[in-house]
């Protein structure tokens, strides 16, 4: 099977651990960070701070849920395309909650308390 036959959930994991590599290189840029706002799309109860590598199909990013004070609580990788799409929970222990909480704090600190 190609990875075009594949589904999202078969490649999320591969998919993961390439871009991890990626964000262990200071000169990696992502496309954006932002604020996805509860309800931006359908079945969405939970707004999500974005990190976006890539976009189009297919396209990956991290979402961070955080709490009123700005602390994550919990940190989904998510690969897409086209119709499909799946995920991978990203451990606490991993650097990529540091980074994408530093990246919250020096963003728009309050920013989701205040909304």
């Amino acid at each position: 099977m190609t990875n075009r036959e594949k589904k999202c959930k078969d490649l999320v994991s591969s998919e993961w651990k390439d871009r991890q590599k990626d964000l262990k290189n200071p000169e990696f840029e992502a496309l954006c960070f932002d604020y996805v706002e509860a309800d931006t799309f359908s079945d969405q109860k939970e707004g999500y701070w974005r990190w976006q590598f890539s976009w189009g199909g297919p396209s990956d990013e991290l979402r961070a849920y955080v709490n009123r004070d700005d602390s994550i609580h919990r940190l989904e990788y998510w690969y897409l395309d086209w119709f499909d799409g799946a995920k991978v929970n990203v451990a606490a222990e991993h650097p990529a909650w540091s980074q994408i909480q530093e990246m919250i704090n020096s963003t728009a600190p309050g920013m989701v308390a205040n909304g």
